[in-house]
């Protein structure tokens, strides 16, 4: 939720009902945000599925997270993750809803005559309630494949195609040292390098070592 303010985590949290140890003011913006994702990361792990059921399915058939082969097609490209594209239709949004119990909390009002101010905090009350969060799930995805005429893995999404991000600054030894000009690119939700401008990358690359003599 980049972007979002200290207030606005605060208050979706407090929706939710969630169980604050401390009060507003005492929270920062990244403590609220922190929590905000451990609570998706659980919601992910530990909950069944509402709604497009079929398409949710499909995904978890078609894809791998540890990018391991699924299969091989008639051209010798080795897939990695199935491309399934958006479809055209409207259909119901797949949910991951996660549930737990969470202790409600209460006000405490403290007035402290001699310092001349009045406090007051969040605590909890000693009652318990159920907490929800609703994760939303994509019922589209990219393709991964490795193809033997290129060196990195592709990403493809319709007509968009894209060097795979990882095996690329592998290759050059990080994301702080890639060549000059060589930008990122969405392809489709992923973030991948562009196959001409990598390709031209390797080939200056390669050119310049040669100048100085460090290739034959």
């Amino acid at each position: 939720m980049a972007g979002t303010t200290r207030s606005e985590l605060w208050q979706l949290l407090k929706s939710i009902g969630y169980p604050f140890t401390k009060g507003y003011k005492e929270y920062t913006t990244e403590e609220l945000e922190q929590i905000h994702q451990s609570l998706l990361a659980q919601a992910a792990a530990k909950t069944g599925v509402v709604g497009a059921e079929k398409d949710q399915e499909a995904l978890a058939v078609h894809r791998t997270d540890e990018l391991e082969p699924i299969r091989t097609d008639a051209q010798g490209r080795v897939w990695y993750q199935e491309e399934i594209q958006k479809s055209s239709l409207a259909k119901p949004r797949g949910y991951r809803v996660f549930r737990e119990m969470g202790t409600g909390t209460k006000m405490v009002t403290t007035e402290r005559d001699a310092e001349g101010y009045t406090e007051t905090i969040e605590v909890a009350d000693g009652t318990r309630k159920p907490l929800e969060v609703k994760v939303g799930i994509p019922t589209w995805q990219v393709g991964i494949y490795k193809d033997p005429q290129f060196p990195f893995k592709v990403v493809v999404y319709r007509d968009n195609r894209g060097f795979y991000r990882q095996d690329v600054e592998e290759f050059f030894g990080g994301p702080d040292v890639l060549p000059e000009g060589l930008e990122k690119t969405y392809v489709g939700n992923l973030l991948a390098y562009p196959i001409r401008e990598t390709v031209v990358a390797i080939q200056r690359e390669f050119n310049a070592l040669q100048k100085r003599g460090a290739v034959v």
